[in-house]
């Protein structure tokens, strides 16, 4: 029987009508379905664009697709400097079409376009089918573990587990005087970003354009708080998220940026924002904040604490690859 390989036709683009069309039938495929809505936001809605690489099997007329790797691109800082970013967020093949090793080939062709856009650092959260391939093949370096940490709700998520307590959630608000909650990101988040992160800090610029978008994930139920001083100036922003998920009900901490000279603030913000979930329902509440990092303090001042891996319900990774001058291992210090 003859071992050889299947040859496959790669394009590297931006995704079009066309192109969203064979990305949601690949997705339906793989028995996953997302709305039209989520795909135009993320292969073509998001800020800086998203980088695709499609694999086509010349042998299938209908050009339905075989695997795909896909990034959006985002400003970021790296070590306190500006660069150009990319983020990994699918990566897919076809069952049929798996052992031809085109999860390698796509993501090679990924990097090439990356660089010819001076592209300086990508990096992602590859769950335990692709990260051997980042890994072993793509030269990635992993700073795991994921920086998951949670805040119990008393003793609800593990009565939940024991079934002896039914998640649900509702749409309670609660009030304080002092936390405005608002329906769109302020635009003063870019000054407040700014006056939240370090001289070396690393990661994505969370500027009002980057949050606006972020933050208009169809489908998505965030909700979006402020704190300001008696003049008006932004002191802290946060964001969360509650939902029925993995038999629970689960808040998410999507953001919390607060000005460096007033941590106080922040705190009062994050007991705002777990007070308000745990009042519609929430059994535990979920962030993600490294050792070391300024926002860290003010979780573990709220209880929160790290999240083993062995009792996770999904197996994540935290990794990125660098491109031109950048050392690979300028990470290895993970605050």
């Amino acid at each position: 029987m003859s071992t050889e390989k299947q040859k496959f036709m790669l394009s590297s683009t931006k995704a079009g009508s066309d192109e969203l069309s064979i990305i949601q039938t690949m997705f339906k495929t793989h028995g996953e379905s997302r709305s039209m809505d989520l795909f135009k936001w993320q292969y073509s809605g998001a800020l800086n664009g998203t980088q695709v690489v499609i694999a086509s099997d010349p042998a299938n007329s209908a050009n339905d697709g075989a695997a795909l790797v896909a990034a959006f691109s985002n400003p970021m800082l790296v070590d306190g400097k500006p660069a150009v970013g990319a983020q990994a967020f699918d990566t897919l093949t076809i069952e049929k079409y798996r052992g031809n090793g085109l999860f390698v080939q796509l993501a090679t062709k990924l990097y090439e376009s990356l660089i010819s856009n001076n592209t300086s650092m990508l990096f992602g959260i590859p769950n335990a089918a692709a990260y051997p391939g980042w890994t072993k093949h793509l030269g990635w370096n992993m700073i795991d573990p994921l920086p998951l940490i949670a805040r119990p709700i008393g003793s609800r998520y593990v009565r939940v587990k024991l079934k002896l307590r039914k998640p649900k959630i509702d749409s309670q608000i609660i009030q304080n005087p002092q936390v405005q909650m608002v329906s769109e990101v302020p635009k003063d988040v870019t000054d407040l970003f700014n006056n939240s992160i370090g001289t070396n800090h690393t990661g994505v610029i969370r500027n009002y354009e980057y949050l606006r978008w972020r933050l208009s994930r169809p489908g998505s139920s965030y909700r979006l708080f402020e704190i300001r001083s008696k003049s008006g100036e932004l002191l802290a922003f946060g964001v969360y998220e509650l939902l029925l998920k993995h038999g629970c009900g689960l808040g998410y901490v999507m953001d919390l940026i607060v000005n460096r000279n007033s941590a106080k603030m922040g705190r009062l913000l994050l007991r705002h924002m777990i007070k308000e979930m745990k009042h519609r329902g929430a059994d535990l509440v979920f962030a993600w904040s490294m050792p070391g990092s300024f926002a860290r303090a003010m979780y573990s001042r709220s209880k929160f604490l790290p999240f083993p891996s062995r009792i996770r319900p999904v197996e994540l990774h935290l990794g990125y690859k660098t491109f031109g001058d950048l050392s690979n291992d300028f990470l290895k210090d993970r605050s």
